[in-house]
């Protein structure tokens, strides 16, 4: 028996580039809001291990959330289980691509945004930034649309010109376009104009979160877009996804572990903390466990929980806000100091240092980990990474290999000669090179970005640590 995702999605569509930073997350959020405006319940997707973008895509889907594609943590069938699964009420699926449509790890792009639109039998449509160029759209355009991983060009159906900077600039784009690559439909060219820009920092896009009145930022997103490139023309190259069937019989009953008594785990969630799975969080809520938010620039007090999950964002932004919620971090503190298990993830590492530096300011933190964080310059992690298990905890075993992400540009200081360690670096940097997973009291802290698709046992190791069944 098999299932069709034409049948239960409807249609399909990848929002790609010739390269990174070319504007695919504006149109990508642009498209996602005017089409949700004009009545279709669109599915957002993301590929690549990203936490930034999806909260971009999942605001202008009016919170439908943002799932994660990423062929490094994710097998072909996750791949294809995970779009089936989350799309279940939704006729349109949007998948923004990453990085240059052909590019990834693989030599031969097998992982590329290509490599996925080959695998979900979806048309892409191409966003290319083109400023400083006229006739040179030509090549670009006809290299990705007859690249020969691409034969005939099935995948590309149209392109969007982005960043056009008058009408004599977009008529010379377009008849480059009608004279050499005349089977890619221009569905929409977009003027040059900063206030529809993201803005960027050093990770990338500055995350929602941060954004004032991201409602208003949205809706005039959508408009834009609505207003310069064709929907029905958008909607028609969607409708052409091909036939994507799944097997019932490989979509798993899973029946995931429960604690003998519910848990309540506090998790950080705020402007500072906010880099966080969706997949992850469903894994966690799946199993019984009761997640409450809180809010560590603002919150005087901690709630009632048997553990916290303090997951990754930017405390660097926010280093002077936290240091000064002294009550807050003093009882958070305390409390690990008394034994609560605290997971934390990159930026909730360096919240639970004692001191965190960044150029010419410094300041103090929770303190219940004994050493000091500084920023750099420059990326100290950065990437796919792999880990596998030191033996300290039941989890992972030494023989699991575990691919996961990290990004960071802050690197430890004071590290114990005898610090103990949940992973083994196999490939990245960690917390020292060799290792990761800081293992500290009942805190484990690492800068691993650990996914749940990648991690098999992952959620049912939290459980054990929050309840207190892993020895420490």
């Amino acid at each position: 028996m098999s299932r069709s995702f034409d049948t239960i999605y409807g249609s399909r569509l990848i929002i790609s580039a010739p390269h990174k930073s070319s504007g695919k997350t504006m149109v990508a959020t642009g498209l996602i809001a005017a089409l949700s405006q004009s009545g279709l319940v669109v599915a957002p997707f993301k590929k690549g291990l990203d936490f930034i973008d999806p909260m971009w895509l999942t605001a202008a889907a009016g919170g439908r959330q943002c799932h994660n594609l990423d062929f490094f943590v994710m097998t072909p069938d996750q791949i294809k289980r995970s779009l089936w699964r989350h799309s279940r009420e939704a006729n349109f699926c949007l998948i923004e691509g990453n990085l240059g449509y052909f590019d990834g790890q693989d030599a031969e792009g097998i992982d590329s945004t290509a490599g996925l639109a080959d695998l979900l039998k979806t048309p892409a449509i191409l966003v290319i930034d083109c400023r400083g160029m006229a006739r040179s759209i030509a090549p670009l355009l006809y290299g990705h649309r007859f690249f020969p991983e691409n034969p005939g060009g099935h995948y590309i159906d149209g392109v969007i010109l982005n960043r056009v900077a008058s009408p004599r600039h977009e008529k010379r784009l377009l008849q480059s376009v009608r004279d050499y690559v005349e089977d890619v439909e221009v569905v929409g060219v977009l003027p040059n104009t900063e206030e529809m820009a993201i803005d960027e920092r050093h990770m990338g896009l500055v995350p929602t979160t941060e954004q004032q009145q991201i409602d208003d930022r949205i809706g005039a997103l959508g408009r834009f877009i609505s207003d310069h490139v064709n929907l029905s023309a958008v909607r028609d190259i969607a409708s052409r996804a091909r036939l994507l069937s799944i097997d019932a019989e490989t979509v798993p009953t899973v029946v995931p572990s429960v604690t003998a008594r519910p848990l309540t785990i506090a998790y950080a969630a705020d402007a500072a903390f906010h880099f966080y799975y969706s997949e992850n969080l469903e894994a966690i809520t799946a199993r019984g466990v009761q997640l409450q938010p809180i809010n560590l620039l603002q919150d005087s007090q901690l709630p009632a929980m048997d553990g916290l999950y303090i997951g990754g964002g930017f405390p660097e932004m926010f280093m002077e806000a936290l240091a000064a919620n002294r009550i807050l971090l003093e009882a958070m503190r305390r409390a690990i100091e008394a034994g609560l298990p605290v997971y934390a993830e990159c930026g909730g590492l360096m919240l639970l240092a004692q001191r965190l530096h960044w150029q010419q300011r410094s300041v103090a933190l929770c303190g219940a980990l004994p050493i000091d964080v500084e920023m750099c310059p420059r990326p100290q992690g950065y990437g796919y990474m792999t880990l596998s298990g030191t033996n300290e905890l039941s989890w992972p075993p030494p023989q699991t290999t575990i691919p996961c992400h990290e990004f960071h540009y802050s690197r430890l200081r004071g590290l114990p000669d005898q610090a103990r360690f949940a992973y083994r670096v196999e490939r990245g940097t960690g917390i020292d090179g060799q290792h990761d997973g800081l293992i500290h009291r009942r805190v484990l802290a690492s800068y691993a970005h650990i996914h749940h698709q990648g991690a098999p046992g992952w959620a049912d190791f939290l459980l054990r640590f929050w309840s207190g069944d892993e020895a420490l």
